[in-house]
């Protein structure tokens, strides 16, 4: 048999064994520290949660870069533990190969073998990230991303601007048509994320606050030109408390320490002082070192959540859904998907952004320093309308029963629409969706995405760097007979089984050229030899076993 019909016979499996299966790759298995401050991170982890617990599938297997542990059993999902890079050479028959997170940091559609019809999904969790653009466009134009391949946009901005920029690349490179896809938010644990009115009255106690203090609170990382611009916020603070001096800003969050902003908290206390609100605003850098869980804690002291961000990372925040789980009414700027959570004049309000052309020099600098720095630089080109944000403060500063109204439709809204159970169930079935279309469509699929085109011809790599190249003239020996006990077990059956042939076809022959041994094994003519697919398996375990 050759090698490519080794190969193909992997992936014959049964469809309905398929669906058995899941593979995860480089998933946010562990639960992120309460205190980090990538929300991202923290979706991924709870979406995976939500997909173990769902039941539909019996093995789960992942592949990670550090070994987890060895086999375990969670209910009736058997979990097993592979080396990421083993995912290329796996015999097992995926339903779907899921990747979270990764595609911010690698190109993950080539861990797929290249004969499989296995879709892989992959979630967008950002919106714009240097990392990620690069490796979606890598597996775009190495044609290791399918369109019969799918991805899970968590707003449909974020995915409005994914087929924006991918209709760019096609009128500049060869067209490519985009992978299936779907919108689907992030979701939370609707029970984890509840108002708890004694420690509502505690957390007030210890912030120094009166009953008859409202509470606008912004709870994000805290540093300066990433996602809120708390220096403008607190600008705008001064005139919201000339008419309303029970209004408190409460600003809480991580403080970022790469790069070095360790003092930006202090930065804003002065300039609080400097306003002459000091008493009205509350700067609360790493709240976790005081509350064990700080975000319950600070969501039910306040009143209100605030999240008029311009981060361009952003797509569904979680923060924002967890504040409405707490029953607060919502202050968001109109960015990303957050109108798609937020219903104006309903569940809170939707304040308006606008946004200018990026001047030329900035444009040119895309993925030429720390990701953080740009983005902060881009985000200088987006603005808040000021005037909405202090008219809708002031709304809900003098309406109290509306706050409350609006609070309670948060959490009913959060309840209904962005639980995490409830949103697994809709990932499952586009999983499924994409999985059968998949399998129907490979047939047209396969001679082209079976030969993917590499950004980077490895070959040129090791044969310009290497003195010679092995071809199918070269002549081997066995170098010493002695010695081909002590050659290790290969990981690969079939080169195993290839090298043994080597050997005793050795012992007799003494020295042959790679395609007299080929044509011995593989029982074709020298002609017929397939280079494509059985050389370079082939001259891999001749270089491996044997001088020449």
């Amino acid at each position: 048999m050759s090698k490519s019909r080794i190969v193909n016979s992997i992936f014959s499996g049964n469809n309905m064994n398929r669906k058995k299966n899941l593979a995860i790759v480089r998933g946010a298995w562990k639960q992120p520290p309460s205190q980090m401050p990538f929300g991202s991170t923290q979706a991924a982890h709870l979406i995976l949660r939500g997909i173990v617990n769902s039941g539909l599938y019996k093995h789960i297997d992942l592949y990670e870069d550090e070994n987890l542990g060895q086999e375990f059993l969670r209910g009736n999902v058997t979990y097993r533990n592979y080396d990421v890079s083993s995912l290329s050479q796996s015999k097992q028959n995926y339903h779907a190969i899921y990747v979270s997170v990764d595609p911010m940091r690698r190109v993950s559609h080539a861990l797929r073998q290249i004969n499989d019809y296995a879709p892989i999904i992959s979630d967008v969790g950002t919106s714009h990230f240097d990392l990620q653009w690069q490796n979606y466009f890598i597996a775009r134009t190495s044609h290791l991303i399918r369109p019969t391949d799918g991805i899970i946009f968590k707003s449909g901005r974020t995915q409005s601007l994914f087929k924006l920029m991918w209709s760019e690349w096609n009128k500049i490179y060869e067209f490519m048509p985009f992978p299936e896809s779907t919108i689907i938010a992030n979701g939370i644990d609707t029970v984890a994320n509840q108002r708890d009115l004694l420690l509502r009255k505690e957390t007030r106690e210890f912030l120094g606050l009166k009953q008859t203090d409202i509470v606008f609170l912004a709870f994000s990382r805290l540093a300066p030109s990433t996602k809120i611009d708390y220096e403008a916020l607190v600008v705008i603070w001064k005139k919201i408390v000339d008419e309303n001096p029970n209004a408190i800003l409460l600003l809480a969050g991580s403080i970022v320490t790469y790069p070095d902003h360790l003092d930006f908290p202090q930065r804003l206390s002065a300039l609080s002082r400097d306003l002459g609100i000091a008493n009205n605003v509350i700067v609360f850098g790493n709240p976790y070192d005081v509350f064990a869980d700080a975000k319950t804690s600070l969501m039910s002291a306040a009143d209100v959540f605030v999240h008029t961000t311009k981060g361009v990372e952003e797509t569904s925040s979680l923060v924002i859904l967890e504040a409405m789980a707490h029953e607060l009414p919502v202050l968001v700027s109109d960015w990303s998907g957050f109108s798609e959570i937020v219903k104006h004049g309903i569940n809170g309000f939707v304040i308006d952004t606008y946004s200018s052309n990026v001047l030329p020099v900035l444009k040119q600098m895309f993925s030429s320093e720390l990701s953080s720095n740009y983005n902060g630089k881009l985000e200088s080109h987006v603005f808040v309308s000021p005037d909405q944000i202090i008219k809708s403060i002031s709304f809900l500063i003098k309406n109290k029963q509306k706050r409350i109204i609006m609070g309670k439709k948060s959490k009913q809204d959060v309840s209904d629409n962005f639980s995490i159970t409830y949103l697994v169930k809709h990932r499952l079935d586009f999983f499924d969706n994409v999985s059968r279309n998949a399998r129907q469509e490979w047939s047209k699929l396969k001679e082209f995405y079976s030969k993917p085109s590499p950004l980077v011809n490895v070959d040129l790599v090791i044969n310009q760097l290497a003195s010679k190249t092995v071809k199918p003239s070269t002549q081997f020996q066995i170098s010493d007979v002695n010695m081909i006990k002590f050659i290790p077990e290969m990981e690969d059956k079939n080169f195993s089984k290839i090298s043994q042939l080597i050997i005793s076809i050795l012992k007799k022959e003494r020295m042959l050229s790679a395609a007299q041994i080929a044509k011995i094994i593989y029982k074709v003519d020298t002609s017929q030899f397939d280079l494509e697919n059985i050389w370079p398996y082939f001259s891999l375990v001749l270089i491996r076993l044997l001088s020449f």
